[in-house]
């Protein structure tokens, strides 16, 4: 890959000078051809809010792909398949929704059935493939340093995150099988499309075309409290069953009133937790609302892999300083995240699916912030594969969560039988979740 030339790093440089530090960020994404780093980075609470809104803007007027490319793909997914002539002459050439990775179509099948169609066109997938191997390039040179400079160990763990997420988003057979796997865990009032038979490939996939907005255009206050309180039992009940969503921001939902549901769009993003990965987990979230520092840097230590420069007393101080402030009945994201941070400064490298879920527990936040804030911080449906159903009215995609809209910390334990529990008083669900987490 062709590295940026310095005449285009200065002619970056110029078109930064004199912004604002949040408009000058978003100017370098949008230039350097990282903007899915960008929209990654806009729904993480550690980024400063101001920049964090500014980068939920990249999710918005992606460029559509020419017709003629998606149509190219298409046909060769569908090459043989009875469908092909309705799905390529039915074919709307203005995409429900253009992201960096791929675009959603609506067409009909020889029925007159509406269908979505989603597509990774090959043009967006080059791009993307270079924008990792620049990350990839980033991520070799700042391992030099580590140990060495303030900041190192956190920025590597959050580049370490990033890639670990989007593995599979290239991949909508493997997008299906998520959806196969978690989908069952959805409670009442919660759906999601599902793909069609026989029309899956990797690159090219239908699903069900359904209708709906963007839980920022839901203006009834009464379902506003209902689709709040689905989207965290959805995240829940997913985690109880042993799995996680790590990307259900904004974009990934649509709400149809006439039949009271929303709609999960995107399964890109979806990871299992083993028995001990969740008895982890609860073990970290009972210290914190015991403020039991001991008990927290004992989960924390199990959760990771320690350095060479590991200081169990360094790590023990900061999560002192992070548990005496902790509300967990209220949001354990926060303090964790401050914790994961301190664990990485401390030379503890924390393993991936409890990044990938405590990712996920911020997406809900950022969500139901959408939601319940009722603006849509600039986004749009969807920053990738988030439309893949029908949308009417205004499109739109991340937003903050609004103060005092956090999610409730989930609470985990064990009963004395040995099965694991989510206890209702601390997810803020009318019920207790069992666990029976599948063992990978």
């Amino acid at each position: 890959m062709a590295q940026l030339s310095s005449g285009a790093r200065q002619a970056i440089a110029l078109e930064m000078e004199g912004k604002a530090e949040s408009d000058a960020t978003r100017t370098f994404f949008e230039r350097t051809g990282l903007e899915k780093i960008g929209q990654f980075l806009s729904t993480w609470p550690q980024v400063p809010e101001e920049i964090r809104e500014e980068l939920s803007g990249l999710q918005a007027n992606v460029a559509q792909t020419p017709l003629g490319i998606v149509q190219r793909q298409i046909a060769v997914a569908f090459e043989g398949h009875p469908e092909q002539a309705s799905i390529l002459a039915n074919l709307d050439p203005t995409p429900l929704g253009s992201g960096t990775i791929g675009e959603v179509y609506k067409s009909r099948l020889k029925d007159g059935t509406p269908v979505a169609v989603k597509v990774i066109p090959e043009t967006k997938e080059e791009k993307f493939r270079d924008a990792l191997q620049k990350l990839n390039e980033v991520r070799n040179r700042l391992r030099l340093y580590e140990g060495e400079r303030e900041g190192i160990s956190e920025a590597l763990s959050l580049i370490d995150l990033y890639l670990g997420i989007v593995e599979d988003e290239l991949d909508l057979g493997e997008e299906r099988a998520n959806q196969a796997r978690a989908g069952d865990s959805l409670p009442k009032g919660v759906a999601t499309p599902k793909f069609l038979d026989g029309m899956v490939w990797q690159k090219v996939a239908v699903m069900e075309f359904v209708e709906g907005v963007p839980l920022s255009k839901v203006r009834d206050e009464g379902a506003r409290s209902r689709l709040a309180e689905r989207i965290r039992e959805a995240f829940f009940g997913a985690v109880a069953g042993g799995f996680y969503h790590s990307d259900l921001q904004p974009g990934n939902f649509i709400y149809n009133s006439e039949r009271d549901m929303v709609y999960i769009l995107d399964w890109g993003q979806v990871g299992q937790l083993t028995n001990e990965e969740f008895a982890n987990v609860a073990e970290l979230l009972g210290g914190l609302a015991a403020g039991d520092v001991n008990a927290v840097v004992d989960a924390v230590e199990k959760m990771g892999r320690q350095r060479e420069h590991y200081s169990r007393p360094s790590l023990e101080e900061r999560v002192g300083e992070l548990a005496a402030g902790a509300q967990v009945l209220q949001m354990a994201t926060g303090p964790v995240f401050g914790i994961f941070n301190a664990a990485a400064g401390a030379g503890l490298q924390i393993a991936m699916p409890y990044l990938h879920l405590l990712k996920g527990a911020a997406s809900v936040e950022t969500a139901i912030g959408s939601l319940m804030n009722g603006r849509n911080g600039g986004g749009q449906l969807p920053p990738d594969f988030d439309g893949g159903a029908g949308i009417t009215g205004e499109q739109a995609g991340g937003e903050l969560a609004g103060e005092g809209m956090g999610m409730e910390g989930m609470g985990a334990g064990m009963d004395t039988g040995g099965a694991m529990y989510v206890d209702p008083a601390m997810t803020g669900l009318p019920f207790m979740l069992p666990v029976r987490p599948v063992i990978r």
